[in-house]
């Protein structure tokens, strides 16, 4: 009834044109006119490497696939101090429900390096960590564009709400390459508590956009980012995007 109830980090990130590959008219297409495709090879690859690392945190089963394989050293050892696939709920400041699943939160103070060694973390700290698949490492984040990254932030800001005592959030990205010879890297970067609620506050405007753009009654009156249209391997809305075709004719 164009009113939006809840949403996820990964759907704030889509209809935020500040984010890569981020469009209102994109998030519109795809949650209000359900112009949802079906899963892509990379989705699915990357759902099966989810799957086996968190068999392998919760069961202590080895790792099997090459491209596991390539990034062992920057998995943690199974044990206590884990929190695999967290369920995260809470609401922002508008009443909104913020839904989802963390693919892990380290309570160990302990976070693994980009070099693979075991490093100390501050008192009171906890680490966010995110799976991620990829084609070449040039999508890769830098410390600064994770610092801002918000579903990692959204993450965090879920951590604080959960860890209340915590003062500060690790946000991690292991990147695991799937074209050529599997390889991984490892970027992280330690943010405190008064960091992320900044960031956050931006997460919360993007989402009162949210709130606008789910009232529209067509994708024409949406706002539109075209900077997004060519990103990864295309904007998957282009031939029925009149933002998109207005700008081919430019």
């Amino acid at each position: 009834g164009g009113h939006l109830i809840w949403t996820s980090a990964t759907g704030i990130t889509t209809a935020d044109p500040q984010s890569y590959g981020g469009c209102p008219r994109k998030w519109y297409y795809e949650q209000v006119e359900d112009r949802k495709g079906p899963p892509t090879a990379a989705m699915l690859g990357g759902t099966g490497l989810h799957t086996e690392i968190e068999n392998h945190l919760r069961t202590g089963a080895s790792l099997q696939t090459p491209l596991a394989l390539a990034g062992r050293a920057f998995v943690p050892h199974p044990g206590s101090g884990l929190l695999i696939e967290k369920p995260i709920s809470f609401k922002t400041a508008g009443g909104i429900g913020i839904f989802g699943h963390v693919d892990l939160y380290n309570l160990r103070q302990q976070y693994i390096d980009v070099d693979g060694n075991v490093q100390q973390d501050p008192p009171w700290s906890f680490e966010v960590k995110d799976w991620k698949t990829t084609s070449d490492f040039s999508y890769a984040k830098t410390e600064r564009e994770l610092a801002e990254n918000i579903q990692l932030v959204t993450y965090a800001e879920a951590g604080f709400r959960l860890f209340t005592d915590q003062e500060h959030a690790r946000l991690t990205h292991v990147y695991f390459r799937t074209r050529g010879v599997p390889q991984s890297k490892l970027v992280t970067i330690l943010r405190d508590r008064t960091q992320i609620a900044g960031r956050w506050e931006y997460a919360e405007s993007v989402v009162r956009l949210m709130v606008d753009v789910a009232k529209e009654l067509t994708a024409d009156t949406v706002p539109s980012n075209t900077k997004a249209c060519a990103a990864y391997s295309g904007c998957p809305h282009r031939s029925h995007c009149t933002a998109y075709q207005s700008t081919s004719l430019d």
